[in-house]
């Protein structure tokens, strides 16, 4: 195609493997028919030509959600290579969009369990022992972290809206759509494997946005910031290690990065509604809730 617009008009009629996308067109510039792709949800990667080297651009077109950057000419063999690497790429992204789907019915059967609790205790050995279900990925974390929360700390007497709305709060969660920038959804996925060794300026570097960057664009497609993502890699390995092991918290908290354990002890409880002595102590007894005064919902 020779214009951006007959291009565009395209790529939303059909479904293609990958789209290589001139920066000099007849009719605009190949970034702002990028900028028109994305918009429009076009989901192939999308491959941006040029024949100079400039590194500036190729920021921009990466920023901007290209999938590469490459140089003209390109002979066949390359253009072959290319396209295999994309939809090796995008075969993958499919194949995890397939366990994400696997998930959600996963957690919907979790979800059914919590209407036979008859305890508040009950419910809150669930959810810590879903908590630490190694299947459990990042996105869906965030959820089921909601939801602990919600039943150590609501008032509320009746476990059928207790379960009700813990249900909502994990299925919400991992119904987050994954980004559609291709960087954002690396960026995740190194997240993912690392865990609470990647810092945020590891997390930014390691897919070549600046931390301010990634951090705008993570808030924009996925409603978290790079700090949000961060410190529930962080919580989650905390927790494992709170519930599972019997390493002294402070210790645990110095491992996690932090200078000081009272930081590390009030961020747990925003995120999980108790301390991690309260967690450690119910986990390992079962016998009485946490103790989180002065909220009255947590008595039996």
């Amino acid at each position: 195609m020779e214009t951006g617009r007959e291009g565009l008009r395209l790529a939303q009629q059909r479904a293609f493997d990958a789209i290589l996308l001139d920066l000099r067109l007849r009719d605009e510039s190949g970034l702002d028919v990028l900028e028109q792709f994305v918009d429009a949800g076009v989901t192939a990667p999308i491959v941006i030509l040029t024949g100079f080297a400039d590194v500036d651009t190729a920021v921009a077109a990466m920023k901007l959600g290209a999938a590469d950057y490459r140089m003209k000419p390109l002979d066949a063999e390359e253009i072959a290579a290319l396209l295999r690497t994309l939809i090796a790429r995008r075969d993958r992204q499919r194949l995890h969009e397939g366990s994400q789907l696997g998930e959600i019915e996963w957690l919907r059967i979790q979800c059914d369990r919590l209407t036979q609790c008859v305890t508040k205790p009950r419910l809150i050995s669930m959810m810590l022992r879903l908590l630490l279900n190694r299947r459990l990925r990042l996105v869906a974390f965030f959820g089921c972290a909601e939801a602990l929360r919600i039943v150590l700390t609501r008032a509320e007497t009746s476990l059928t809206v207790l379960a009700s709305d813990m249900r909502h709060a994990i299925l919400q969660g991992v119904r987050t759509p994954p980004p559609r920038h291709q960087k954002l959804r690396d960026a995740l996925e190194n997240l993912e494997s690392a865990g609470s060794k990647l810092s945020q300026q590891m997390f930014a570097g390691r897919v070549g946005l600046s931390r301010a960057y990634l951090s705008h664009l993570l808030t924009a497609q996925t409603g978290r910031t790079a700090s949000e993502w961060c410190r529930g890699a962080v919580m989650r390995a905390a927790l494992r290690e709170i519930l599972e092991t019997t390493e002294q918290i402070s210790q645990i908290a110095y491992d996690a990065g932090y200078q000081h354990p009272s930081q590390f002890d009030l961020h747990f409880e925003i995120m999980f509604g108790a301390s991690p002595t309260e967690l450690r102590h119910f986990f390992t007894s079962q016998s009485s809730l946490p103790r989180v005064e002065p909220r009255a919902g947590l008595t039996r």
